[in-house]
């Protein structure tokens, strides 16, 4: 009795052939879309090129002019800003210098000002201290 199902050799030489035959197929295809693009396709591209083009350049005027508008509106929020930080810096500095003690300083041109005088010692807390409880003994002692 013969078999009619495929063996495991027959398989794999038609496995084999059929890969070949996808590899020349494809090798024929290049050839031809090279072929059709040095004779015929100038005819069929050039027209898709200049549409292209045209489309192009318009898109780039609707989204040139967008953002003019966008880049104009950005230096307008940037200068109001700059505007309102001026403003309240210098608000700040009046506010400020309204707070602060009025300090009148004159100095001759050429000399430095006078050293300040120097206050008197004060007496240490401690001595401070012991000072008032001699004062208490020394009343104590006078009442008696």
């Amino acid at each position: 009795m013969v078999s009619i199902l495929p063996t495991r050799r027959t398989r794999a030489r038609d496995a084999s052939m059929l890969a070949r035959e996808c590899w020349l197929a494809s090798l024929g295809a290049a050839a031809l879309a090279t072929t059709w693009a040095r004779n015929d396709a100038r005819r069929f591209v050039s027209p898709l090129v200049r549409e292209g083009a045209g489309i192009e350049a318009r898109t780039l005027r609707a989204i040139g002019s967008r953002m003019q508008r966008s880049v104009d509106r950005a230096n307008r929020l940037i200068d109001r800003t700059r505007s309102t930080v001026v403003t309240t810096a210098a608000t700040l500095a009046r506010t400020a210098a309204g707070a602060a003690p009025r300090v009148h300083v004159s100095v001759a041109a050429g000399r430095a000002p006078a050293p300040r005088a120097k206050a008197p010692k004060r007496a240490s807390a401690k001595r401070a201290h012991a000072t008032e409880r001699g004062v208490r003994k020394t009343r104590k002692t006078r009442a008696r």
